[in-house]
């Protein structure tokens, strides 16, 4: 449930209360003053955002992926390369072995990663690439 501030015009006093969002604005004060919201300060429970630890927790989690991919991605970008994303930079820099992998974002196996690097050698030197 959300907790707002109001302030007393009679006594000039800030108080919390703690309401519904369906309830009415408070008019009057415990001692009989008029009073109105005070917009400074609106707080909500934790109980009244269920989904906030778990899109905490999932946003910490990105921004820790980030961290490691982003230098990764700098990295083969000063090589060179352009991988295809920032996400999952540092698994390909650390698992890939071709250029192609890097570009592409796919690991392949080292059989086929050979024979992929040495038909791309073989165009480039015949001029289709």
């Amino acid at each position: 449930m959300p907790r707002y501030d109001y302030i007393c015009q009679a006594e000039q006093k800030i108080f919390e209360v703690v309401q519904s969002f369906s309830d009415d604005s408070l008019t009057k004060c415990e001692c009989g003053g008029d009073v109105f919201k005070y917009y400074g300060n609106i707080n909500f429970s934790p109980s009244a955002m269920p989904t906030r630890n778990s899109d905490v927790a999932l946003r910490n989690n990105h921004e820790k992926q980030l961290e490691k991919d982003l230098p990764a991605y700098a990295r083969l970008r000063s090589e060179g390369m352009q991988p295809k994303s920032t996400v999952g930079a540092a698994e390909i820099e650390s698992r890939a072995n071709s250029r192609y992998e890097v570009e592409s974002g796919t690991i392949v196996d080292k059989y086929l990663s050979k024979r992929v690097d040495e038909t791309k050698t073989q165009l480039q030197a015949s001029g289709v690439l």
